[in-house]
C-alpha cells in the first residue's frame, strides 16, 4: 500500500476489498486474485467504508431494475387481486352451503 490502511470493508459475496489509506485514497483489491483492481482520489482522511449488496443477475443497469422492479410490482397486485378473489368466491360458496343446510 501507498499510505497506512485507516479502515478496510470486503463484500459479501467475498470477491472485493475496499482499503481506505490515510493519504486520502481508496483502494479496492480483488481477493481471489490478490491484485490491486482500482484506486480511488477521496481527497480528505477516510476513516470507514460501507459496502453493499451487489444487484442481482437479472438487474445490470437501472433500467433493467427499474423494468423488474414494475414487473415484480405487476405480479405482487396480480397476486394480491387473486387472494381476494379466491377469497370472495370461497366465502359465496360456504354461504351457499349454509343456506341450502339450513
Amino acid at each position: 500500500m501507498s499510505a497506512a490502511p485507516q479502515s478496510v470493508a470486503i463484500t459479501s459475496d467475498g470477491q472485493l476489498s475496499f482499503v481506505a489509506l490515510d493519504n486520502g485514497s481508496v483502494v479496492m483489491l480483488d481477493i481471489p486474485g490478490r491484485q490491486v483492481v482500482n484506486t480511488f482520489q477521496v481527497g480528505g482522511y477516510p476513516h470507514f467504508i460501507i459496502t453493499g449488496l451487489y444487484p442481482s443477475l437479472l438487474s445490470l443497469t437501472p433500467q433493467q431494475s427499474t423494468v423488474l422492479g414494475l414487473l415484480e410490482n405487476l405480479s405482487h397486485s396480480i397476486a394480491i387481486v387473486v387472494i381476494v378473489l379466491a377469497a370472495a368466491i370461497a366465502t359465496l360458496l360456504n354461504r351457499r352451503k349454509l343456506v341450502r343446510s339450513s
